[in-house]
């Protein structure tokens, strides 16, 4: 029993900072664990992420995942469909180049950036225009949506959301 976070988003709004941390936090070990199985999930989004009514969070549905390393499948689009949810694509994964979990943690701290503001940075009208800002946008800066966050947390946000995959972070145990 539970439900999507992005339905918990629309119907709740944005959790109270302690709520919100919890979830972050549960959603870096889940990432953390496909991580060191080598699984690129390449569909992190709040649709992704179930959260069952004793607040414990799962990440669903691994139907785009990629084991690391493995080429070939990694494109941005196979036979006409885009791999992942332009709101949320790495700017690699936009550019149709190979990922890692770096790619996660892109998508990751968008999600986080909607958990914490109530809204994803990046928006418009094709999926392409958004897919584009990914690659060529700054991320409107968090403390700007939420005035009252701490300092730490919205660095730690705009690190997984570094458009260089070498400034994020390179595994999602070292989110903290």
């Amino acid at each position: 029993r539970g439900n999507d976070l992005a339905s918990i988003l629309k119907t709740q709004g944005t959790p109270v900072l302690a709520a919100a941390l919890q979830i972050v936090k549960q959603m870096a070990t889940a990432l953390a664990a496909a991580g060191k199985a080598g699984i690129i999930h390449r569909d992190i989004k709040p649709d992704n992420v179930l959260v069952n009514v004793d607040g414990i969070v799962k990440i669903a549905d691994f139907g785009l995942a990629q084991l690391q390393g493995m080429t070939g499948d990694g494109r941005l689009t196979q036979e006409g469909k885009t791999l992942g949810t332009p709101l949320y694509m790495s700017p690699e994964q936009v550019r149709g180049e190979d990922l890692d979990q770096r790619s996660d943690i892109y998508s990751l701290g968008i999600t986080c950036y909607q958990i914490l503001s109530g809204r994803t940075p990046f928006s418009g009208k094709t999926a392409t225009a958004i897919a584009v800002q990914h690659v060529t946008t700054k991320a409107p800066l968090l403390s700007e949506e939420k005035f009252d966050l701490p300092d730490v947390v919205c660095r730690m946000i705009h690190c997984m959301m570094a458009k260089r995959r070498s400034h994020r972070y390179r595994q999602a145990d070292e989110i903290d």
